[in-house]
């Protein structure tokens, strides 16, 4: 596992939507961006809706010069996320069905 990997936005949540978590944000999506040698970020557009963050991207894949927009929408509710247990004696716990 790679605790220090991985994007911030889940941690800011419940943060007040300012300057400077925009900064954060764009910092941390641009870090994640440039470890990946095939991308190159054209724009990074966090945004407040509802109940969470939306980041709007225009990403630059470079080996085949194909650019793609995307969103991503993170909200509070989907930061709760019920976790699932395998036993091992083949009995399950949760709700996905079997997993």
């Amino acid at each position: 596992m790679r605790p220090e990997f991985g994007c911030v936005v889940w941690d800011m949540l419940y943060e007040p939507f300012t300057e400077e978590l925009v900064d954060d944000l764009i910092e941390n999506i641009t870090d994640i961006g440039n470890s990946d040698p095939r991308l190159e970020l054209l724009d990074i557009r966090p945004t407040q809706y509802e109940h969470g963050i939306q980041v709007s991207m225009i990403l630059r894949y470079i080996p085949t010069d194909q650019t793609e927009a995307m969103i991503y929408s993170f909200n509070q509710e989907a930061a709760e996320v019920q976790q699932n247990t395998v036993n091992t004696d083949n009995s399950n716990t949760g709700t996905a069905n079997g997993y």
